[in-house]
């Protein structure tokens, strides 16, 4: 059971940012590598900001 303050995001495996998919496009804002399925580490972050 993860927390409500908390969605899935992915990690680029190029550049090493972190971030969600935007209708599932899971090309990287920061370097625009199209991270391919099971290619970007999918970890779960705060969407909370601090």
């Amino acid at each position: 059971m993860r927390s409500d303050n908390v969605e899935k995001s992915y990690k680029c495996s190029q550049c090493g940012m972190m971030f969600t998919d935007h209708d599932n496009n899971l090309e990287c804002p920061f370097c625009h590598h199209h991270c391919q399925p099971g290619e970007c580490e999918i970890v779960y972050a705060s969407n909370e900001d601090y």
